[in-house]
C-alpha cells in the first residue's frame, strides 16, 4: 500500500472510531429526553430510510429459495436485539464503560473463535 492509501485509511479509521464513539454518548444524551425505545425505534427507522433511499445502488444480489429465514433471524438478532440490549444497558452504565467494554468486543470474537471454531490465535 502507499503512503498517501495507508494515511487515507488511517483517517477512514479514525472518523469511524470517533463516530462509533460518539454514539455512545449521543445515546444517552438522547435518554435523557426520550425513552430508550423510542429512541432505538428512531434509530432503526433512520436507518430504513437511508437504505431504501440506496436501494437502486445495491448491485445484483443473490437470493435463493428460503434465505428470508437466515435473513430474518440476522435482522432480528443484530440490528433489532443488539440496540435494545445496549439502550436498556445504556440506563445503567455510563458511555465511558460502555465504550470499555464494546472495545473487548475483538478479543471476545477470538476467543469464539478458539471455543468454536477451533481456529488458532496468533499475535
Amino acid at each position: 500500500m502507499s503512503g498517501q492509501g495507508r494515511g487515507v485509511a488511517v483517517v477512514c479509521l479514525v472518523v469511524a472510531m470517533a463516530l462509533w464513539g460518539s454514539s455512545f454518548i449521543a445515546l444517552k444524551w438522547a435518554f435523557a429526553e426520550l425513552p430508550p425505545l423510542w429512541v432505538i425505534f428512531a434509530r432503526m427507522a433512520l436507518g430504513s430510510l437511508v437504505f431504501l433511499l440506496a436501494w437502486r445502488w445495491r448491485g445484483r444480489i443473490c437470493y435463493r429459495a428460503g434465505d428470508w429465514k437466515y435473513l430474518l433471524g440476522l435482522a432480528a438478532c443484530e440490528p433489532c436485539l443488539y440496540f435494545i440490549f445496549e439502550a436498556l444497558a445504556l440506563q445503567n452504565t455510563s458511555a465511558a464503560q460502555a465504550g470499555m467494554i464494546t472495545a473487548l468486543l475483538p478479543l471476545l470474537v477470538a476467543m469464539g473463535a478458539l471455543v468454536f471454531l477451533r481456529e488458532r490465535i496468533s499475535r
